[in-house]
C-alpha cells in the first residue's frame, strides 16, 4: 500500500523523525540521520493512530497515540507511556518537548470520549525523571474564578521549563501566557504594546526567555513581534 508521511521534525544533531501511515493505520514513527536508512523508533503495536512526532537532541521521540478503542496516550521511545485514562484525561493535545525530555501540553479532563468544549482544560508540565505532572494553568471550567476562558491548542516549551501559549480571557481579549512550575502570568494582551489582534499561531520561547508572537499591529499589518 502507498504510504504517507507526516511533517518532519529535525534536531540539532541532524536527526529527523516522522510518522508513516496508510489507509489501514499507522506504520510507526521513524528516525533517520542524514544519509542513513530510517529506523523504527515507535512500533505500531496496538496503536491504530500515531501523530507527527516531537524530537529532541538526545534522540527522544514523543507522539500522541490512539488504539482502536480510542484509548489515548503519549508514547516515547525512551520513557514509559503516559496513558490518558490513568490521569483523568480524555485528550492530550500536541505536546512540546525539551532537551531534558520533559513535555508541556494542553490536556482535556474527563472520561474517555468526553471531548466536548465544555470539559475542563489545563496546561501540564510533565517531569520525565519523576514521572509526574505540574499543572501550569487552568481554565474557568477547571477552576471557577480563573481569568482564562479557553486555551488554544499549541504550547511552546524551553529547556528551562518555561512554557508559553495563547489563551482567550474571560474579559473577551486574547492573550499570551508565560508559565512555569512556580506560576503563570499574562505577558501580552490584545490592545497593548502595539498589538491589535493576536493570531491563532503558537508563540515560541527560547532559553533566553524571549517570546516570538505572530499578530496584527495597530495599523492592520501582519507581523512577528519579539518580547
Amino acid at each position: 500500500q502507498d504510504a504517507t508521511i507526516s511533517d518532519v521534525e529535525l534536531n540539532n544533531r541532524g536527526d529527523t523523525a516522522f510518522h508513516q501511515f496508510n489507509e489501514a493505520g499507522t506504520e510507526g514513527v521513524f528516525v533517520a540521520h542524514f544519509g542513513t536508512k530510517p529506523v523504527l523508533a515507535i512500533a505500531p503495536g496496538n496503536w491504530f493512530l500515531l501523530s507527527a512526532p516531537e524530537l529532541n537532541d538526545t534522540g527522544m521521540v514523543l507522539t500522541q497515540a490512539q488504539d482502536k478503542q480510542e484509548n489515548r496516550s503519549l508514547v516515547s521511545n525512551q520513557h514509559p507511556e503516559v496513558a490518558a485514562a490513568k490521569h483523568g484525561v480524555s485528550y492530550f493535545f500536541r505536546p512540546a518537548l525539551n532537551a531534558q525530555g520533559n513535555w508541556a501540553a494542553k490536556v482535556r479532563l474527563g472520561a474517555e470520549g468526553k471531548w466536548d468544549e465544555s470539559r475542563p482544560d489545563q496546561v501540564w508540565l510533565w517531569n520525565q525523571a519523576r514521572g509526574e505532572k505540574t499543572v501550569l494553568a487552568r481554565d474557568h471550567d477547571s477552576l471557577p474564578g480563573s481569568p482564562i476562558a479557553t486555551f488554544h491548542n499549541g504550547v511552546s516549551l524551553n529547556d528551562l521549563g518555561d512554557a508559553v501559549f495563547n489563551v482567550g480571557l474571560r474579559e473577551g481579549r486574547k492573550a499570551i501566557v508565560r508559565a512555569s512550575a512556580s506560576g503563570y502570568s499574562v505577558v501580552l494582551r490584545e490592545g497593548e504594546q502595539g498589538i491589535k489582534e493576536l493570531e491563532y499561531f503558537t508563540p515560541q520561547i527560547n532559553n533566553r526567555g524571549e517570546i516570538a508572537v505572530r499578530a496584527i499591529d495597530a495599523l492592520g499589518r501582519r507581523a512577528i513581534f519579539l518580547y
